[in-house]
């Protein structure tokens, strides 16, 4: 006996990322900017003390908190993730069924489309205006 892929994995359009340099690549979820000198230090400072052996907070307790007191968000309505792939995986498997139907734009963040894909949800694409 053989084993053989259902139908959503064989039609399954692989994320095929844009490659080259560009100056803003709204596609791809990334930021124009990059960061200063001061805080790639900070940040080279603070791995430093990471226990690279054990997981991280599951619950991203002190980044939640930092966002909360930020932007005057009560804790509990924050989620958080590792990467913004991890929170649409989440949210598209948790809030839609197959057969739904989502709105997305082009050219937006390529990975809507992908886990659409994925969870068997239908997309319905408009094009911006130039």
């Amino acid at each position: 006996m053989s084993y053989k892929l259902n139908k959503k994995l064989i039609d399954l359009v692989p994320y095929d990322p844009i490659t080259g340099h560009y100056d803003i690549r709204l596609d791809a979820n990334e930021s124009c900017f990059n960061l200063n000198d001061s805080l790639k230090e900070k940040i080279g400072r603070s791995i430093s003390q990471i226990d690279f052996n054990r997981y991280p907070d599951c619950l991203a307790k002190a980044p939640t908190k930092a966002f909360s007191e930020l932007y005057n968000v009560p804790e509990e309505l924050i989620s958080a993730g590792n990467g913004s792939d991890e929170l649409i995986s989440i949210i598209s498997s948790c809030f839609f069924e197959a057969g739904d139907t989502i709105v997305n734009v082009s050219y937006d963040f390529s990975m809507y489309e992908f886990y659409a894909q994925l969870y068997e949800v239908k997309v319905a694409t408009y094009q911006k205006e130039a």
